[in-house]
């Protein structure tokens, strides 16, 4: 087997392992030590049923799993959200007063 054939073969093996529950959170735990908390991934899925901080489904409804949501200023881990509900606080920028009006204007 040529050392390209190799590299190929691991790059496999690592896709397959990240889809795999152990290995999506065995990612979220190092991105969870980067904000210096002692939090686990798999005990903050626990603490919200599975399901997102945000919008309520759970993380079964969706392609990729929850992601770790922080303040921007703070650096503190606030849970875990699904990338639409990441994605929105994003987009308004964490500002409750922007979503607040947001919601007024829905009603």
């Amino acid at each position: 087997m040529t050392t390209k054939e190799q590299l190929e073969r691991n790059n496999a093996c690592k896709k397959r392992y990240k889809q795999t529950p152990e290995g999506k959170a065995s990612r979220k735990n190092q991105q969870l030590k980067k904000y210096n908390t002692n939090l686990t991934y798999n005990a903050m899925w626990f603490s919200q049923n599975g399901c997102c901080g945000g919008c309520g489904k759970h993380a079964t409804e969706f392609s990729k799993a929850l992601g770790v949501d922080h303040d921007h200023i703070t650096g503190q881990v606030r849970g875990l959200l699904c990338e639409n509900c990441n994605k929105a606080l994003g987009f308004v920028k964490d500002n409750p007063e922007t979503l607040q009006r947001l919601l007024e204007y829905l009603k």
